[in-house]
């Protein structure tokens, strides 16, 4: 796995399960930073809504978590993500979605499949986050 400059990444979460739905989608970049800079860093976007702010950060710092306990690599790399677009739908789109979203966006961008990656039940509405 490399951290570089690269283009966007981006995840959708779009499920439909009888009367309930699950919607959001998250655009990010990841650039290298240098290595005397500070541990990873995250930006949010001004696009983004305020009410996403937590839940996307949060993603991305339990999916780099989730890397540098599988890899190693990310503490020496200090990736820079800035999430610049959180698509959302009112009753569909909650702070888990986004996260979800996030988490699976930010391994993307950085060629990462994890090991126990979390995962949705949609009929009981069940997040499973593993640690």
């Amino acid at each position: 796995m490399t951290v570089t400059d690269g283009p966007s990444a981006q995840y959708t979460l779009a499920i439909q399960e009888g009367q309930r739905a699950f919607y959001a989608r998250v655009c990010l970049q990841i650039r290298s930073t240098h290595p005397d800079e500070p541990d990873p860093a995250v930006t949010v976007g001004v696009n983004v809504d305020a009410r996403w702010h937590v839940a996307v950060r949060f993603g991305v710092f339990y999916a780099l978590e989730q890397v540098s306990r599988e890899s190693g690599h990310i503490r020496s790399s200090r990736p820079h993500v800035s999430v610049t677009e959180v698509d959302w739908q009112p009753f569909d789109s909650t702070a888990m979605t986004v996260f979800f979203a996030t988490v699976q966006a930010t391994w993307k961008g950085l060629g990462f499949t994890p090991q126990r990656p979390p995962r949705l039940d949609p009929s009981s509405a069940d997040y499973v986050i593993p640690n």
